[in-house]
C-alpha cells in the first residue's frame, strides 16, 4: 500500500508538472496532421486514412479548449500580484491555442453537416476569445512578452473568425442564396422559343445565348484539347493544363447549383455540353475532376476566405508577424525561464510559422490561383509555380470509383468480432457497410466508353435506360423497368447488372434466392 501511495503521489506530481506541455504537444500534432492531410482527402480512398483524419478533426478543438482550461485553472490558484515566470509562460502559450482553434486552411468541415454548426463555432469564438483575454489580463505585467502576446491574440482572432465565416458561407441556406438567379429575361426567351416552334419555325432545340461568351472567355490561345496526350510535347501539355483549368473555372459556377439543390436550366445544360463535347475524353474527365476539386475547396476548406486579395495579404502578414515575434522573443534577455519552457515556446512559434508557410504554399499551388494567373496573363509567376509543381501532374482524384453490392449486403452478412458492441452503440450498420464497399480503378478505356456514349446520344433528354433496351432488342419485355419511379428503376438496374453482367458462376443465376 505504501508503494502504491508513493507511486500515486509521484505520478500526480509528474502529471501536474507536464500535463499542460503534453496537451499542447498533442494539439500541435493534430494541427500538423490536419493541414497536411486536409487536401489529400481528394485522392486518398483508404478507410484507415479517413478514420485518422476524422479522429484528428474531432479531437483538435476539445484538446485546445482543454489546454486553455488548464492555464485558466493555474491562474485562479495564484495571487495576481505575484506573477512568476511559469505563469508568464503559460499566459504566452494561450494565444497559440486560440490560433489552433482557428483550424488549418485545408479542412474546416469533415462533412457538409459540419457547416451548419457555424453558430456553435461563433459562440465558441466569443467564449474562447474571452478566456484568452482573461488569461492575458490576469498575467499583464507590462513586460515585452506581454506585448508579443497581443499580436498573437489578434492573429488567433483573425484565424478563428475566418473559420466561422467559411462555415457560415458554406452552410446550405447561405450557399444557396449566394448563387445568382438566372437572368430575368431568360423566361421570356424560352417562351418565345416555344411560340416560334409552335408556329412552325425550324428552331435549333438547344440554341442558347451566352454559350459562345463562356467558351471565348475561358479559352487559351494555342491550346489543343482534342488530341491524345501521346501526340503532344511538354509545352503543349502545359498549355492543355491551362485550358482545362479555365474550362473548369467557367463551368464550376454552373456545377455548384447541384450542391445547392437548385435546378439546372436549358442554358446551363447546353453551355456545359458545348464546352465538353469536342474535347478529348481524358480532357473532359480532367475538367470534371478540377470542378469537383474546386467544389471540395468551397465546401470543406477556407477557400472562400483565402482566395481573395485580402486573404492573401492576411497570410503574408500572419507569416511575417510570427517570424518577427520569434526574433523578438530570442532577443529578450530573461533567464527566468527554464530550458524546457523555452524549448516549448520555440516549438509553438516554429509550428505556427510552419502552418503559415504550408497554408501559403497551398494557396499558391491551388487551381484557383492558377486560373487567376492565367486570366491576368501573369505567365511568369505561373511558370515558376508550374516548375515547382507541374499542372499536369497534380493529383485531384484517386481514379477509383466506389462500388457497393446491394445483393451481397442483403444475402451474405459479414460481421465483425465486435458486432455486439457496435450494435449497442447503434453504429453497427454504418460500420459494416464498409465491409461491402470496394473500389475499382477507372481506366482510360472506361472513360473513353463513357464519353463516346454521351457523344452518340442524339438527345440529352433520352429516357433513362431506353437506348440500352433498344440496343439489345429488349424494349417490349423490359420497358416496365424504366417506367417506374426513378429510385426503383435505379435499384432494378443495379440488380440486373449484378446478375447478368457479373455472375460469379453460371449456377448463381439459378439460385432460387436470386429468382425471388
Amino acid at each position: 500500500m505504501k508503494v502504491m501511495q508513493v507511486f500515486s503521489l509521484r505520478f500526480k506530481e509528474l502529471w501536474e508538472e507536464w500535463e499542460l506541455c503534453g496537451v499542447i504537444f498533442l494539439s500541435l500534432a493534430l494541427q500538423i496532421l490536419l493541414i497536411c492531410t486536409g487536401n489529400c482527402r481528394k485522392y486518398i480512398r483508404f478507410a484507415s486514412f479517413w478514420g485518422i483524419v476524422w479522429l484528428a478533426y474531432l479531437m483538435a478543438d476539445p484538446v485546445a479548449i482543454y489546454a486553455l482550461g488548464i492555464i485558466t485553472n493555474k491562474l485562479t490558484k495564484i495571487n495576481s500580484q505575484s506573477v512568476d515566470a511559469n505563469t508568464e509562460r503559460n499566459a504566452f502559450w494561450a494565444p497559440f491555442l486560440l490560433l489552433h482553434l482557428g483550424g488549418p486552411d485545408t479542412i474546416t468541415a469533415y462533412a457538409l453537416e459540419d457547416n451548419e454548426l457555424w453558430v456553435r463555432h461563433l459562440l465558441s469564438l466569443i467564449t474562447q476569445a474571452g478566456v484568452t483575454l482573461y488569461i492575458f489580463l490576469m498575467d499583464w505585467t507590462g513586460l515585452d512578452i506581454s506585448i508579443l502576446a497581443i499580436v498573437m491574440i489578434l492573429a488567433g482572432l483573425v484565424k478563428y473568425g475566418e473559420r466561422v465565416y467559411v462555415l457560415w458561407a458554406a452552410s446550405s441556406e447561405q450557399f444557396r442564396d449566394s448563387i445568382p438567379d438566372p437572368p430575368p429575361n431568360y423566361s421570356k426567351i424560352l417562351e418565345q422559343h416555344k411560340l416560334m416552334e409552335a408556329e412552325g419555325y425550324d428552331v435549333i432545340p438547344h440554341e442558347v445565348i451566352e454559350v459562345r461568351d463562356v467558351i471565348v472567355e475561358n479559352n487559351v490561345d494555342g491550346v489543343d484539347l482534342s488530341s491524345l496526350e501521346e501526340k503532344l510535347d511538354p509545352a503543349k501539355l502545359y498549355k492543355r493544363g491551362q485550358g482545362e483549368l479555365l474550362a473548369a473555372r467557367g463551368l464550376v459556377k454552373i456545377f455548384q447549383r447541384l450542391f445547392a439543390d437548385l435546378l439546372l436550366s436549358f442554358k446551363d445544360r447546353d453551355t456545359s455540353w458545348s464546352v465538353l463535347k469536342d474535347k478529348n475524353f481524358l480532357v473532359a474527365f480532367k475538367i470534371i475532376e478540377i470542378e469537383l476539386g474546386m467544389m471540395c475547396d468551397l465546401l470543406y476548406t477556407k477557400a472562400m476566405a483565402i482566395h481573395t486579395s485580402w486573404g492573401f495579404t492576411r497570410r503574408i502578414i500572419g507569416l511575417v508577424s510570427t517570424c518577427i515575434i520569434l526574433v523578438l522573443f530570442i532577443l529578450i534577455e530573461d533567464h527566468r525561464y527554464s530550458i524546457a519552457d523555452l524549448c516549448m515556446t520555440f516549438v509553438l512559434l516554429g509550428v505556427a510559422i510552419f502552418l503559415e508557410i504550408y497554408a501559403l504554399a497551398v494557396l499558391l499551388f491551388s487551381d484557383k490561383t492558377a486560373c487567376w494567373l492565367i486570366k491576368e496573363k501573369k505567365f511568369a509567376v505561373l511558370d515558376i509555380i508550374n516548375w515547382l509543381k507541374p499542372l499536369t501532374k497534380q493529383r485531384r482524384w484517386s481514379n477509383h470509383m466506389a462500388q457497393y453490392n446491394l445483393l451481397s449486403f442483403a444475402l451474405k452478412e459479414k460481421h465483425l468480432f465486435c458486432h455486439r458492441l457496435l450494435g449497442y452503440l447503434h453504429i453497427d450498420e454504418k460500420v459494416e457497410k464498409l465491409l461491402y464497399k470496394h473500389h475499382k480503378k477507372v481506366t482510360k478505356d472506361l472513360k473513353k466508353l463513357l464519353m463516346s456514349h454521351f457523344t452518340e446520344m442524339q438527345s440529352l433528354w433520352t429516357t433513362r435506360g431506353s437506348r440500352v433496351l433498344e440496343k439489345f432488342n429488349r424494349m417490349e419485355s423490359l420497358k416496365w423497368s424504366i417506367e417506374l419511379e426513378f429510385d426503383q428503376s435505379i435499384l432494378i438496374s443495379h440488380i440486373a447488372t449484378e446478375l447478368c453482367c457479373h455472375p460469379k458462376d453460371k449456377d448463381s443465376l439459378k439460385n432460387p434466392v436470386y429468382n425471388e
